[in-house]
């Protein structure tokens, strides 16, 4: 997929990039790979280390605990980001559902981007991380009522 289609697909559909100017992203861009996965690809192996995070520019990917599913992201939307933010062990493994297309971004590189693009991108995924935490808790307490 040419540059300016991602950048146009990922202003459209990613919360981690709400409120950037296409200058920014291209910015972003500089620091990231785009990577192509068959169905069943394995992106992401539960216990392993990484500094990258990935965003799904097409397609789907599966979050998988212990071979157990526990979510389905979809274009738009990230993952990786908890091990690469706090330098910790992958807590799941993500496997590719169907053809996928991902930008993989090396999180400990995000700090050669200009100040400001950095306060929006961590701040947008503040809020995503947020998101998903307020959701399993609101999943966790449905599931004991």
């Amino acid at each position: 997929m040419e540059l300016q289609k991602i950048v146009r697909t990922l202003l459209q559909n990613s919360r981690i990039f709400r409120n950037f100017t296409e200058e920014e992203m291209v910015d972003i861009l500089q620091f990231c790979k785009s990577k192509s996965f068959k169905s069943g690809d394995v992106i992401i192996k539960e216990n392993t280390k990484g500094s990258d995070f990935f965003i799904i520019v097409s397609g789907s990917v599966s979050i998988k605990k212990e071979s157990k599913s526990i979510d389905m992201l979809r274009a738009g939307e990230c993952f990786g980001e908890m091990g690469a933010i706090s330098d910790t062990r992958r807590s799941a493994t993500t496997e590719s559902v169907g053809d996928t297309l991902l930008l993989d971004i090396d999180f400990d590189k995000l700090d050669l981007l200009k100040m400001e693009i950095q306060v929006k991108l961590y701040r947008n995924l503040t809020i995503v991380l947020s998101e998903r935490l307020r959701k399993r808790i609101e999943d966790i307490v449905h599931e004991h009522s």
